[in-house]
């Protein structure tokens, strides 16, 4: 960690500690009898099969549409009745789907500390909503990733993270430089070392505002300034649930994204469509998903989907990118276990550029949870 890091972190936490201040003015200073604890994780590993029109590779990597991981939380519900949480997670540090390919397919254990996701104190009230300090979630993590098909640990709309590291390759053969991860990706928020603000609920909405700056990466002084809204709504019929974000960042564009997906409880039936904005280089996409969900068998929902993405101005002004995918996932309740397949055909059209073959994947594998 660079000394302006360091400095930038001392100011951040300052914040977020005069943030919580009017809060935790109204509680008792003394915890109460209640605090839990609570270890969790889950295993989530897959084989990549990649056909970029020349070659036919297969990958043992992480998932990283839901890497491998572990954490803990402690819970103190407060005298005053409200709830103090420290949550610790960090993924194990596999090689992930994002980053493998066929000159990078090594399935190594190699921990840095970009793989720690939540080092955080949360603070939650009955009157004036949830305050967040420490590394975790901006605002606008998850934004464009409300779905409710049950097929996100295989298949989402953030399709860098199942294939970001391929690159395609040329008409004539020819491994171009222009990766998936170039050419896809669904302007989603991250993690960083923040303060957070979310409010109590509204008749279904939450507005939530982060500040934060980046400590894990070394020579990334950026500030960064979130704001979302979700809504969420519930009957015995359908579930519903939506989200809209903004994120900002020193010397970076501004981003707008969003998503929302309804299930239909009876039949099953589930649609979900994202959609987002690079509001500097007008690089945009949507994303759209159809599926059903049903327990046919009696160990658990199957769950299949089909969704299409399309993009613009990614790689280059005038380029076009293109994705379907059909997808089947099958729980297995009693093993805590979901099983997974997806075939999934990436394309580009880049004016500037020669032509493209497509990138065919296969992606099979299992994620386990403890």
């Amino acid at each position: 960690m660079t000394f302006l890091q360091f400095r930038s972190l001392q100011t951040t936490a300052l914040g977020g500690v005069l943030m919580l201040l009017p809060a935790l003015g109204h509680a008792q200073q003394t915890f109460g009898s209640e605090t839990t604890f609570n270890f969790y994780g889950h295993l989530n590993i897959g084989v990549l099969t990649v056909d970029d029109g020349v070659d036919t590779d297969s990958i043992l990597t992480d998932n990283d549409n839901s890497n491998s991981r572990f954490g803990f939380t402690i819970d103190t519900k407060l005298n005053n009745g409200n709830d103090l949480r420290f949550q610790f997670e960090t993924a194990i540090g596999l090689t992930g789907s994002g980053q493998a390919s066929p000159q990078n397919d090594d399935f190594d254990i190699d921990p840095r500390i970009t793989d720690l996701r939540r080092f955080d104190l949360i603070y939650t009230t009955q009157q004036y909503g949830r305050f967040y300090i420490g590394q975790g979630s901006t605002a606008t993590d998850g934004i464009a990733e409300r779905d409710l098909s049950q097929t996100s640990v295989v298949t989402y709309s953030s399709l860098q993270d199942r294939a970001g590291g391929l690159a395609f390759r040329l008409a004539d053969g020819t491994l171009s430089n222009v990766s998936v991860g170039q050419a896809f990706s669904a302007f989603d928020g991250g993690r960083r070392f923040r303060v957070r603000y979310d409010t109590p609920k509204y008749a279904g909405f939450t507005f939530s505002g982060s500040y934060g700056t980046e400590v894990l990466a070394e020579n990334d002084n950026r500030e960064f300034t979130d704001f979302g809204v979700s809504y969420a709504h519930d009957t015995d019929q359908i579930t519903f649930q939506a989200a809209l974000g903004f994120a900002q960042a020193t010397d970076s564009p501004d981003l707008l994204a969003g998503s929302a997906s309804v299930l239909h409880k009876p039949t099953g039936l589930n649609f979900t469509l994202a959609a987002g904005e690079n509001q500097e280089s007008d690089a945009n996409y949507y994303y759209a998903k159809v599926g059903i969900v049903r327990d046919w068998f009696g160990i658990g929902n199957t769950a299949i989907a089909v969704d299409f993405t399309e993009g613009n101005n990614f790689n280059s002004v005038g380029s076009e990118s293109e994705s379907t995918a059909i997808s089947i996932v099958q729980k297995v309740d009693r093993w805590n276990t979901e099983l997974f397949a997806s075939y999934r055909t990436f394309s580009l059209d880049d004016e500037s550029e020669a032509s493209f073959q497509d990138l065919d994947t296969t992606f099979i594998g299992a994620r386990w949870s403890f």
